[in-house]
């Protein structure tokens, strides 16, 4: 079974950045970002 993905999103103040996986880390992996720039934007 397919896992569920949610969608992060990060912004350098003029551009927002989306990506979606499976965990925030994955997320931050992608970007390479601090942990505290990312918002999780996924829908229960």
């Amino acid at each position: 079974m397919a896992r569920r993905l949610k969608v992060f999103v990060t912004s350098d103040g003029l551009t927002d950045y989306i990506v979606a996986v499976s965990s925030k880390a994955k997320a931050l992996a992608a970007w390479g970002e601090p942990s505290g720039s990312v918002q999780d934007r996924s829908r229960p």
